[in-house]
């Protein structure tokens, strides 16, 4: 009778959510085994995890060129994350570029307050966010800020705080972002989606949007199956000052380090 088959289907639905949950459990426990931001490490290590030799050549070919990484959570949240942290050595190492930087992060509050992101949740935010780069003008600082990128709670308000900002600077600039907009969305519908949700994975518009909105430019360098046994790197924003290195691995980015004085 229909009423059985009703049943049928329901108890088929409620298994599969049953299914979905606990993949998504043993995803949540997986990522939170990771540190949000691991300690470096050699480039060469990637090693183990690889047989195939595209991947293998390529990472022969860039421990010349970048000896070092830091590995990231994959949460979803990787790019938002690797990003502000290597904004953060950079200025502990540049202390003099840090208040500029901070003058640039207030500005950037001013835009989201100004595009309509509520106030008193992105003041919360942005003070986080500010709190911890502070902190680097004191000595000791990045000891402290990594401490902070790897506590749960700070590490998120930072990521939150530069999902809004990509978001406000898109919005403050939807005209030249909206042709690149794929399936119809308008920015503040791609926002919706795409940049404020958290640990939805940054894609190439996002990160132009960051970049140029922060003014800190950001190269990455791609592990992939993309051609040639050297791995490709792309500057962003176009023909910026590189601050940040990461590296692009499918569906993941992490920190990355260029030999000194390179």
């Amino acid at each position: 009778s229909t009423w059985i088959r009703l049943g049928v289907v329901e108890d088929k639905m409620e298994q599969d959510l049953k299914i979905l949950d606990q993949m998504d459990a043993i995803k949540k426990e997986i990522a939170e085994k990771q540190p949000l931001i691991g300690d470096k490490m050699n480039v060469e290590d990637l090693l183990e995890e690889y047989e195939d030799d595209v991947f293998r050549n390529k990472i022969k070919n860039m421990v010349g060129k970048f000896p070092q990484m830091r590995k990231t959570r994959g949460d979803g949240n990787c790019f938002y994350r690797a990003y502000a942290f290597g904004i953060a050595e950079y200025l502990s190492q540049n202390v003099d570029a840090l208040p500029a930087f901070l003058v640039k992060l207030k500005e950037t509050f001013d835009m989201a307050i100004h595009v309509g992101y509520p106030e008193f949740t992105t003041e919360d935010f942005y003070e986080t966010a500010e709190e911890e780069f502070k902190k680097l003008g004191d000595e000791g600082g990045m000891d402290e800020v990594f401490r902070s990128f790897n506590d749960d709670g700070l590490s998120n308000y930072i990521v939150t705080y530069f999902r809004i900002v990509t978001g406000a600077y898109l919005k403050a600039n939807a005209d030249s972002f909206q042709f690149f907009v794929e399936g119809g969305l308008s920015i503040d519908q791609f926002c919706a989606i795409h940049v404020d949700p958290f640990g939805v994975d940054c894609e190439h518009l996002q990160i132009l949007a960051l970049t140029q909105a922060l003014d800190v430019g950001v190269s990455i360098t791609y592990l992939d199956r993309s051609q040639g046994d050297e791995p490709h790197s792309h500057v962003m924003p176009e023909g910026a000052d590189v601050k940040v290195c990461v590296l692009y691995r499918p569906g993941h980015y992490d920190v990355l380090y260029l030999v000194p004085n390179e």
